[in-house]
């Protein structure tokens, strides 16, 4: 400092921003906001690596979002076909029913009551399978735990009990009324 009269050794600062903020408009308006101050003398960051970073989240979010709705679509598909061989095996009881004068919505009851209970049963397993899953990496995978916070969890298993509770009364409706529009000669 003596003999130079400065220092030429500036100081550096690293910033490590969090995931939010890793966009490349808001790199932009933190450094431009950043280089306004008289005592910031260069930022550097790296804004190809930052285009490349939110493509590849982006195209990994739609792959994901591909993923989940092809399962969806499957777990529909197969919980409703089950409900439907489930009732086609009590088709017969179904129309002795409808024969001897009760009503179609007397019939249909107990059967959506025991698929909704059903399908309660099947979203509670489920639901503590992912939990178990989800204990069991916080032990592999130290920081998981920040992805999964109690609110996504908490709104994850609502969410897998809705579905599944609208799916199986939706699709024990359809299969009931299905049988119960048939025809007496139809049914075998």
């Amino acid at each position: 400092m003596d003999f130079l009269g400065y220092n030429p050794l500036k100081d550096a600062i690293d910033l490590r921003l969090k995931g939010d903020y890793v966009t490349t408009h808001r790199v932009d308006s933190i450094s431009a906001f950043l280089a306004e101050k008289t005592f910031v003398s260069d930022i550097v960051y790296d804004r190809p690596l930052v285009n490349l970073l939110n493509e590849n989240i982006e195209k990994a979010r739609l792959l994901l979002l591909g993923c989940c709705l092809f399962f969806l679509v499957l777990s529909i598909i197969l919980i409703h076909n089950s409900i439907r061989l489930s009732i086609y095996a009590k088709r017969i009881i179904i129309k002795t029913m409808q024969l001897v004068g009760a009503r179609k919505r007397f019939i249909r009851g107990p059967f959506i009551r025991t698929y909704l209970v059903l399908g309660i049963v099947s979203a509670l397993i489920a639901c503590v399978g992912v939990w178990a899953l989800v204990l069991n990496l916080q032990t592999y995978l130290p920081g998981i735990d920040m992805l999964m916070d109690q609110q996504t969890l908490l709104m994850s298993f609502s969410g897998v009990f809705l579905l599944s509770m609208f799916i199986s009364s939706i699709s024990a409706r359809l299969a009931t009324q299905r049988y119960l529009n048939l025809k007496t000669q139809s049914l075998y």
